[in-house]
Formats: structure tokens, sequence, C-alpha cells
């Protein structure tokens, strides 16, 4: 579970390394549980104790850091990094009961900007805290073999959602954020929402590639199984899934503002504020990327769209405060193109 883990971790940040770490009880050291490209030398276990490298300080202090540079390693209190630790790279611990018992290292963003932000630490953090979840459920006497198995089922899902081409218009973090500040949302559900818009269209992986990537019209038998994907979706996130709050914005964010979305035919605020915010991130995302049935839409017609649908489909007050934000990146990124 452990590897299925750190392989789904790293298609989530989108980074090429990722190490986990857990406590071995009886010395109190971190012992490496799994890894994605990095092989440890030899054939022993890779063991880092308390105050050691990024990794040992995180463990020791209980606290994510953030590492971009060769100034900032110098400039904290770790010393030098160990082996496997890459400088840029982010590391969070894993806590049970609020105590630390593991440690998650990602490194090598594959993104153009190799660096890692707060939206990064946010993410890995919420990761973290699933992964707890699902540590403690697999290693429990109580029905352990039950929970190890649907712990399993849902990693594995989610990590083939991650690798669905159909995705990848979803990652649109950078406005979730931006946007949830921008709706009030405090930084907690900030960072809730941000980790829901990596994984809420996970119940896809039950539709079907055949559907998703139908270069025609779907028919009314296929239509009626991609709306069961927000159920799928929940039923999946389940055994590592701890908080209603996140599976409420997975189960609606198909919902319409007038009423006539799925699978509750909610309508207005009765929505969660979540599903409302992604719903419209979702939505721009969409027509910005290629499909199998048409090509991207330019940034100017998709926020026309947006407009269109506004008070039916979508929130009035989001599309308002989604098409300000993203009217100003595009102002910057000319700006910048110009200079």
């Amino acid at each position: 579970m452990l590897a299925l883990v750190a392989d789904m971790i790293s298609k989530v940040m989108g980074v090429g390394r990722c190490q986990l770490f857990l406590e071995d009880s009886a010395t109190g050291e971190l012992v490496l549980g799994a890894s994605v490209n990095y092989n440890p030398p030899g054939q022993g276990r890779t063991v880092v104790g308390k105050g050691e490298g990024l990794t040992g300080a995180v463990f020791e202090e209980g606290q994510p850091i953030v590492l971009n540079s060769a100034g900032e390693l110098a400039d904290s209190k770790i010393g030098e990094t160990l082996p496997f630790e890459r400088v840029p790279c982010i590391s969070a611990p894993i806590k049970l009961g609020g105590r630390a018992v593991g440690v998650l290292t990602v490194s090598d963003k594959q993104e153009s900007d190799a660096f890692f932000d707060e939206n990064d630490l946010c993410l890995l953090t919420a990761l973290g805290d699933r992964i707890a979840v699902a540590i403690e459920r697999a290693t429990s006497y109580e029905s352990a073999r039950d929970q190890f198995v649907s712990a399993m089922v849902a990693m594995r899902s989610l990590l083939e959602a991650r690798r669905a081409p159909v995705d990848k218009s979803g990652d649109h973090g950078a406005l979730v954020v931006e946007l949830g500040h921008s709706m009030g949302l405090h930084d907690e559900e900030v960072r809730l929402l941000q980790y829901v818009s990596r994984i809420h269209d996970v119940g896809m992986v039950r539709v079907g590639e055949g559907i998703l990537k139908k270069p025609g019209g779907l028919g009314e038998g296929e239509y009626e199984s991609v709306k069961k994907h927000p159920e799928e979706g929940v039923d999946i996130v389940g055994p590592i899934e701890f908080l209603d709050q996140v599976k409420d914005v997975i189960l609606h964010h198909h919902e319409r503002y007038d009423g006539e979305g799925y699978p509750g035919r909610l309508s207005g605020e009765s929505i969660p504020i979540g599903a409302r915010i992604l719903a419209v991130v979702d939505a721009f995302g969409s027509m910005v990327s290629d499909r199998p049935y048409r090509s991207a839409m330019p940034v100017d017609e998709a926020l026309e769209e947006l407009r269109r649908c506004s008070g039916t489909q979508f929130d009035p007050d989001v599309v308002e405060r989604f098409i300000n934000i993203v009217g100003k990146t595009a102002s910057d990124v000319q700006l910048q193109e110009r200079a």
C-alpha cells in the first residue's frame, strides 16, 4: 500500500520524486516505506533519526518545511540535506492524534516553474492527513483486512484518475485558491478545496474510457452513467476521507444554480460554496482544453460562456469574481510579454 501511496502522491503533486517515511515504534527512528525515483543503496533499510536532514527536522518539529534554494537551506537550521533530498523540495509530517508518525518529501516539480509555493504546501499537507487515516485504518485490528482493501482501492482509483488525460483540465489549483480567498473562505477551507479540485472527478474511473474518449455525442444510457460519477467518487474516497465537507463538494460539483443539476437538484446557496466555486473553475478548464469532440476555446470565449450561464448554471457572484481574476491574470501576462 505504501508504494501505491507514494506513486499516487507523485501524480497528484506533479513531481518526479517522492519519499514516504514511517516511524519505527521500537527505535523512534524513521524508516523509508516507499519511494518514487529513488533507489536506496545496498540491501539495508534507509533510516533517518530525529533532526537529521530535512526529513528528520520535519519529523522532530512536526511542521512542514519548503526549501526552494541553497540560500534558504543555508538560512535554516537543517544543515546538510540527506542523499535522497533535493532542493527545491517540500516535506510535511504525517500525523496521527496530533503526533508525527511519518514524513512525506517530494521534489523535482514537473511544471515549468520548478519552485514549490503555498499551494503545493497546502496540497501535500492535505494528502498527508488522508494518508494518515488510510494507514491507521489499514493497521487497525478491527476489520483490518476489509479496511486495508478499501484503502487500497481508494488509492488505486485516485492514481488511475490522475493518469487519465481527461482530468488534466482540472489542474487549476492557483485559480481555485485565489477564487476561494476572493469568496471569503478561510485558509483551511481553501486548502481543502484545492485538494478536492485535484480528485473531484475520481468517480470517472468507473465510467470507462470508451465513454470518456467518445468523439461524438453520448447516448442517453451513457450520459446517465456519467452523471453517476459524483456519487461513485464519494464511494471511492470514503475509506480515506474523514471530512463531510470534502465529500459534499465531490458529490455536488455538478449541481446548477437554478436547481437543474445533479445528483441532488440543489439550487442557489443550498449548494456548498466549494462546489459552486469548483463548478466555475472546472467548466473554464474544460472549455480551454482540447476534448475528443472539439478543440480548446480561446480564453475570452470561455469567459463569455461563463457570463451567459451566470445565474442559471453558475453562481453569479462566483462567475463575476472569477472573470475579474482571470482578466487580471491575462493582463499581467500581456504586460510581461510586451516587456
